[in-house]
């Protein structure tokens, strides 16, 4: 039983606790040199550097955190280097110094963001910051540069490189043309948007950020996203192309490549115009939608999605589980193989047409347009035969359910 004395002792108790907090708060501010100075108090920065680049130098690094980067070509043999911006806080801060540093054939370009000396931290600190970082570079310039940041957004003017690396957690890119042997794009989730990339060896890697190009040419391309999209107006390679993406969207207006590869789990692909020598397309549950396709070899690998080519030239090869099939060719002197367990399988051939037929399906049904020349006995839910004389090209289909359409 809770006796007054009880109580009172209790009250005691928690009115000296409460006490002790105050004032050892009073003390960690005191002693951080944060008590009544510098409440939201507002900094302005603006500081300038240059550095006259000279052959030895070869490697230009930038190491921003959240600050917004600005690169500009400039016609002057000198980098030049401005920080700007307002920062604002409540308490006592260190603020944040550019510095240009030249170690051997490096030139470095970074933020210094170190934190006041303190003996305490207070946790009822706020800082907030709006800060720009112009960097003037040469046009004359044309060796390596890489560009830093966590959360800061970039904007690039034109740049001619040996070679360019960007790294980036969660900020923006705009770029205007990058032109360079060897480019590395790699962000987390910010997002992308490029006028034109001239890249020989394109790396191009992303979580959840988005990616948009107008057009890129160069030599060997790999993209690989997670969830992010990938829009790519004009893809113009002399190599080979890698497009990878777990549930992001691939859309390309126009590709040319030597080989390609398409890997997707449950993002679509749709394609305008396609000329390639060899194509080898994975979806699990992805949908393929092309204009116009081009390659003299084409492997599908696909579980459920669906695949829609509607003007397609070269020698296919389809394995599906359950996705449908529609084929349209334009000229027909190739092979097609094609085996699926649920799906229908539509195929248009041009009328003079020649070639051998095996068609079987379990228990859907099989129809054609096109005289067939009966090789064996008639099956109820499979064809075998010969359309015309040329049996060099052979169209074989089997599914387990779906129907299959071999027309003109």
């Amino acid at each position: 039983m809770i006796t007054n004395w009880n109580l009172r002792k209790i009250t005691l108790w928690l009115t000296g606790i409460v006490v002790f907090c105050f004032l050892l708060g009073g003390v960690i501010l005191f002693a951080s040199g944060d008590l009544g100075e510098n409440f939201s108090t507002a900094h302005t920065i603006n500081e300038e550097k240059a550095y006259n680049l000279t052959e030895s130098i070869n490697f230009i690094s930038i190491d921003t955190f959240s600050e917004n980067i600005k690169i500009i070509p400039s016609d002057t043999n000198e980098l030049k280097a401005h920080l700007y911006g307002k920062v604002t806080s409540n308490s006592k801060i260190e603020l944040p110094k550019l510095n240009l540093n030249a170690k051997g054939n490096e030139l470095i370009v970074e933020i210094d963001r170190k934190a006041s000396n303190r003996k305490f931290i207070n946790i009822f600190s706020f800082t907030n910051s709006d800060i720009k970082l112009d960097i003037y570079i040469p046009k004359i310039y044309a060796k390596d540069i890489s560009i830093h940041t966590s959360s800061g957004d970039s904007n690039l003017g034109d740049l001619n490189l040996n070679k360019f690396k960007f790294e980036s957690f969660s900020g923006n890119l705009i770029a205007k043309a990058v032109t360079s042997k060897e480019g590395i794009f790699k962000t987390s989730s910010g997002n992308m948007q490029i006028e034109e990339l001239n890249i020989g060896n394109l790396n191009f890697e992303s979580f959840s950020g988005n990616l948009s190009v107008k057009k890129v040419f160069g030599t060997d391309s790999t993209f690989k996203t997670s969830s992010g999209e990938l829009d790519i107006n004009s893809l113009n390679c002399t190599g080979n192309i890698k497009l990878k993406s777990f549930s992001g969207n691939i859309s390309l207006d126009s590709l040319t490549a030597s080989e390609a590869v398409f890997d997707t789990s449950s993002g679509d692909i749709e394609t305008g115009t396609v000329n390639l020598t060899k194509l080898d397309s994975q979806t699990f549950s992805g949908n393929f939608k092309a204009r116009s396709l081009t390659s003299s070899e084409t492997k599908f690998k696909t579980s459920s999605g669906e695949t829609n080519i509607q003007t397609f030239a070269g020698n296919l090869i389809h394995d599906s589980f359950s996705g449908d099939i529609s084929v349209d060719y334009t000229s027909f002197n190739n092979n097609i193989d094609v085996k699926t367990s649920s799906g229908n399988v539509k195929v248009k051939l041009p009328e003079t047409s020649e070639f051998y037929l095996l068609a079987d399906s379990s228990s859907g049904d099989v129809t054609t347009t096109f005289p067939v020349t009966i090789r064996g006995s008639k099956k109820d839910h499979g064809l075998e035969g010969t359309v015309g004389t040329n049996e060099s090209n052979k169209v074989q289909i089997k599914t387990f359910s779906g129907d299959i359409f071999i027309n003109k």
